[in-house]
């Protein structure tokens, strides 16, 4: 029982993040993740998911110190469980990655990124969302750094998974976004343009005018 409510806890602090309730949605993932540390231990592989889950709360809030923590927790949880090679250790290498990135440790942020693009390089799976996100933010990172011509590359790349996952979605919106600042960055605002369009114009179907 504890266990199902540690589950709907979870659950109900993404309602409350997306009404923008952030300090309900915290206390709600604090309290089911000491429901699970409880039943299952600190140690244990279902602390992950609400570690990443705070992580994300933390992040969007801008904390990233806090965002960090929380997202190096599930990482080092699914390096001990899974294998430090696994197919589920590149989002939680992506989550740190971006955090670090925000934070200007950007040597440490690198590490990461590349760890990430090391296990979807592999092929134990098909590419979806998670590499795309991984290819879009490591476009930006490169930008920061001013390798325009490799981070028009890895958007390229994260464009068309999006773009086969779901041509209508939020995150192609945020990668044709990306992709076009890659083109501006290097002087090319001929194919900058459209891309930034296309990113315009989905962005304005989740978020109006």
């Amino acid at each position: 029982i504890e266990v199902q409510r540690a589950g709907y806890l979870a659950a109900g602090a993404s309602i409350f993040e997306l009404l923008n309730q952030r300090d309900e949605a915290e206390q709600l993932l604090l309290s089911a993740l000491a429901t699970f540390e409880a039943r299952y231990g600190k140690d244990s592989i279902a602390n992950a998911q609400v570690a990443s889950l705070l992580g994300k709360l933390y992040h969007e809030s801008g904390e990233y110190t806090r965002a960090l923590e929380a997202h190096q927790r599930a990482l080092e949880l699914h390096e001990k469980h899974d294998g430090p090679d696994s197919t589920y250790v590149a989002g939680p290498l992506t989550d740190v990655a971006v955090d670090l990135h925000q934070l200007g440790r950007m040597d440490e942020a690198q590490r990461h990124y590349r760890r990430a693009l090391e296990i979807h390089a592999s092929g134990k799976q098909d590419p979806g969302e998670g590499a795309a996100r991984l290819l879009t933010n490591y476009c930006v990172f490169l930008v920061e750094r001013g390798d325009f011509p490799a981070a028009v590359s890895h958007c390229e790349r994260g464009v068309a998974i999006y773009d086969a996952i779901n041509p209508d979605g939020h995150g192609l919106g945020i990668a044709l976004g990306n992709l076009g600042a890659a083109h501006m960055a290097l002087g090319d605002h001929a194919r900058a343009l459209p891309h930034l369009e296309r990113s315009l114009e989905l962005r304005r179907k989740f978020w109006g005018d």
